[in-house]
């Protein structure tokens, strides 16, 4: 019990009256902040020896925890040799040295894993073991890429987009300048832009602005593309979109008002509640990707998308055990379906704001990509 300490001299604070009986003093608030009197039992009480400081924030509680920023790693991997097969680096100098590269196999290598890792971490940046040649082959490339995206643009160069495909494969290494109009592509008619001349090529567009953004202006344009849509428009290519930014990023969680964060969560929901009763798909991954990525909104408000105090929070709670259960039910003869039944669980850790894995973002997005 906590002693209240009275100065012999002064007595009381003016704004309390003073009432003894036998073994306790009874307080009686004049202020109208106390529902009733304040009792201090002072033959059972027992002294502290914090400070008052200490005590407070002791009594706070602990903020819900907001999942870890995604970085995917980068490393060696790619860009060695392995199994006959040349690394990244003997492909650039191959390719440099033709009149055209074959910018299909570049961008392959790029976006392929090794042991886990990407020639680039997502954040742009090289391993910090690769040799100075391999970054002159690299933005030597980076040069002719740009060098045909802009022939393009001008009804010139290649006729399809491999090119653009290489550069967005470079993560926030790709040249800022190329993302306005990815943009352009993904708010265009099939059709109506160099990029998007075909369906399949708006998926570039959305996935390409997941991977590349990483200036606010541009996040704040995607996202109110995205958020034009209706729900039954969020297939897997805009939900990858918004779940790259909102995890990839610091920025771009902090740019949604709350309406817009309703509007994500419902079509987290949405996805999630989809997966019940299918065969598992990767696709599935991207409704517990956006959720998860969307609690990091909690960096804009600590306590928001809580389960018990936040009513979308506990539908996306609901949504996401309905799926576990259902994977529950299933025997587990795909690893991936284990891990993917284990993360879900984890997702509804992070929902009731005590996350116990720091990586869940990066277990994710393996899953997503099928690794």
């Amino acid at each position: 019990m906590l002693i209240i300490r009275f100065c012999p001299r002064s007595g009381l604070c003016p704004t309390f009256r003073l009432c003894r009986s036998r073994w306790n003093l009874q307080l009686v608030p004049i202020s109208d902040a106390f529902s009733g009197p304040l009792v201090v039992d002072w033959k059972n009480a027992s002294e502290l020896d914090q400070s008052w400081e200490e005590i407070i924030e002791s009594l706070e509680q602990e903020n819900p925890t907001v999942p870890k920023r995604l970085v995917l790693p980068g490393g060696m991997g790619s860009w060695l040799e392995q199994d006959n097969k040349p690394g990244l680096e003997d492909i650039l100098a191959r390719e440099l040295d033709m009149s055209a590269p074959d910018w299909k196999a570049l961008t392959g290598k790029l976006s392929s894993r090794s042991f886990g890792e990407y020639a680039l971490s997502s954040d742009g940046e090289f391993p910090s073991e690769l040799p100075q040649s391999a970054h002159y082959l690299l933005q030597d490339a980076i040069s002719l890429a740009e060098k045909d995206v802009h022939e393009r643009l001008a009804g010139e160069g290649t006729r399809d987009n491999q090119s653009l495909r290489f550069l967005t494969w470079l993560f926030h290494m790709c040249p800022e300048w190329i993302v306005p109009h990815l943009l352009d592509g993904a708010e265009a008619q099939t059709g109506n832009h160099t990029f998007v001349q075909s369906g399949g090529s708006r998926g570039l567009m959305l996935q390409g602005i997941g991977r590349t953004a990483r200036d606010p202006k541009h996040q704040e344009r995607a996202f109110r593309h995205l958020l034009s849509l209706p729900l039954e428009r969020w297939k897997k290519d805009q939900i990858a979109c918004a779940a790259f930014m909102l995890s990839r990023t610091d920025s771009a969680p902090l740019l949604l008002e709350r309406s817009e964060v309703n509007f994500l969560a419902e079509v987290a929901e949405m996805k999630v509640l989809e997966a019940i009763g299918r065969d598992f798909t990767s696709a599935y991954i991207y409704g517990p990707y956006l959720l998860v990525g969307l609690l990091r909104w909690r960096l804009r408000d600590p306590w928001a998308l809580v389960v018990g105090q936040d009513p979308v929070a506990d539908r996306l709670a609901s949504a996401t055990r309905e799926l576990a259960m259902f994977l529950s039910k299933r025997k587990f003869h795909d690893g991936r379906l284990e891990r993917y039944h284990r993360i879900l669980e984890q997702v509804c850790e992070e929902l009731e704001g005590k996350g116990s894995n720091p990586d869940i973002l990066i277990d994710l997005e393996s899953l997503a990509s099928g690794k």
